[in-house]
């Protein structure tokens, strides 16, 4: 065994893995983000030089602020919330030299989720400040939160993906 992660699955884990997907994975949902300001910004900057009001600009951008607060804080929480039996799950994960095992219990008992994968199965991996992101296809991922690891060292992991994936494996 080289590291050993067990980490609870959280509102907050879950919420940075939505956060991280929107601005890195799909762009469609960066382009949301970034063209919708752009786009409001332009028609407040073309109604503020014709005069026709000031209270359309203000509110436009207003609406744009909670549109994006919504989309990045209140929407991830709100879909964390709705998966049953969410908060009482544990995600343990431990990374060989060739691989890793996952396996997801709940306190409600049952069997636990498992599954075993080779590195070289992995569509692309990347590193923030925080996590990892294994990514199994372009729009699915592990998220493996670096405050958790029980045995082993993120610099560890770090290393044995750098090894493993070569230039799939981003750090940011």
């Amino acid at each position: 065994m080289l590291c050993r992660v067990e980490m609870p699955l959280s509102e907050q884990i879950y919420g940075r893995f939505y956060r991280y997907k929107i601005m890195h994975g799909s762009t469609g949902g960066r382009a949301s983000l970034i063209l919708l300001p752009f786009i409001v910004l332009i028609f407040c900057f073309v109604t503020f030089l014709t005069g026709t009001g000031f209270f359309m600009p203000i509110a436009l951008v207003v609406m744009v602020i909670i549109y994006c607060y919504y989309t990045l804080f209140v929407k991830p929480n709100s879909l964390f919330r709705a998966k049953p039996g969410a908060a009482l799950r544990t995600e343990v994960t431990i990374f060989t030299d060739s691989g890793l095992n996952r396996s997801i219990t709940s306190e409600e008992g049952g069997v636990p989720e498992t599954e075993s994968m080779q590195y070289s199965a992995l569509h692309s991996a990347a590193e923030t400040s925080r996590d990892f992101y294994l990514f199994t296809s372009p729009t699915q991922a592990y998220l493996i939160d670096k405050q958790y690891f029980t045995k082993g060292s993120p610099e560890e992991l770090r290393e044995t993906l750098q090894k493993n994936l070569g230039p799939k494996f981003k750090s940011k």
